[in-house]
């Protein structure tokens, strides 16, 4: 996904097509919004120095650090930020639901272990919905993954399967951190919450 002046092009495969501005009731104003009229849609954020960029869609996410970054070896760090995220039902859904919520990261550069949580989640933006923990995890040049536990979305049938995250810091000292979430959560229907966070320190 290659953003341009005002749209989101899919590069690879299906070269050409276009995702266009659009709204989503729910998502925070940190993530801009754009729709694809048979694809789905798409949100997308930025961290304040440019420097990284989390794009997500119904089946995944990508994540772009666009300059290198000097890390500190020594030392701890916290990082918090926004969550943006679409609940969907399979692929190329033209109706999803919507989390917003606080990303939080705490990074030790010694140890090179990262653990956090999503907090003050909001589901379809009226209903108070579990927190997300962020199991610990190894760091390698500044990207890390791991597993999520908790994440239930408050909507009485629904239950969150453990799920996965994977992150990086970006920004020229590591000073801002961008990543994606991905939980399946069932119970009367099976529903992906595909989700992103920008964060800094």
């Amino acid at each position: 996904y290659q953003p341009t002046s005002d749209r989101v092009v899919r590069t690879t495969p299906s070269a050409g097509w276009y995702y266009y501005p659009d709204t989503l009731a729910g998502v925070p104003t940190k993530f801009k919004v754009f729709r694809q009229s048979t694809e789905g849609f798409l949100l997308r954020a930025t961290t304040d120095s440019g420097t990284g960029e989390v794009i997500v869609v119904d089946n995944g996410a990508q994540l772009t650090r666009s300059d290198p970054s000097t890390l500190p070896t020594v030392g701890n760090a916290s990082y918090t930020g926004t969550y943006a995220a679409i609940v969907v039902d399979g692929v190329r859904d033209m109706t999803p639901d919507t989390v917003s919520g606080k990303a939080n990261l705490q990074v030790s550069f010694r140890d090179q272990r990262v653990v956090g949580s999503i907090t003050d989640r909001v589901y379809n933006g009226t209903t108070a919905s579990q927190d997300v923990t962020l199991d610990m995890s190894t760091m390698s040049d500044g990207s890390f993954s791991g597993t999520t536990s908790g994440g239930d979305l408050g909507t009485g049938g629904l239950v969150a399967a453990p799920g996965t995250y994977t992150g990086m810091l970006v920004g020229p000292n590591g000073e801002e951190a961008i990543g994606t979430l991905t939980i399946t959560h069932s119970g009367g229907g099976t529903f992906t919450e595909q989700g992103g966070f920008v964060a800094s320190q």
